[in-house]
């Protein structure tokens, strides 16, 4: 008897506590700055239950992930950037050496001496 009122009466105490809140996940996080901002500063105001806490641990993975996103899309911007460079002093090269060759006089076969060395003297 006593061992069922101990037993109804864990029972209720389960019963009448407050449902946990699920924990936010790290894409929640992502999808939410502000959110990710709240969960950050309520981790550094206790940093002693921010350890053990998974939505702290959640939000320092979304700020890696972040940093990381951001990481790839500066990486890429600058790849880009080398490769616009790159395109450009190609073109300004060619264009030089277009330059350079259209300067030359064309090579006339029938006007050339046949042994530069003994070419007769100019006028």
């Amino acid at each position: 008897m006593r061992t069922n009122f101990v037993v109804a009466l864990l029972a209720g105490v389960a019963a009448c506590s407050a449902p946990k809140t699920p924990t936010v996940s790290v894409d929640d996080m992502l999808a939410d700055p502000v959110l990710m901002q709240s969960v950050l500063d309520r981790c550094a105001a206790s940093p002693g239950r921010a350890g053990a806490d998974i939505e702290c641990g959640n939000a320092r993975l979304a700020v890696e992930k972040q940093g990381a996103a951001e990481d790839a899309k500066k990486a890429a911007n600058k790849q880009a950037e080398f490769e616009r460079m790159r395109a450009a002093r190609r073109a300004e090269d060619d264009r030089k050496q277009q330059e350079a060759e259209a300067k030359k006089k064309p090579f006339d076969p029938y006007s050339t001496p046949v042994n530069p060395e003994t070419a007769p003297p100019k006028p």
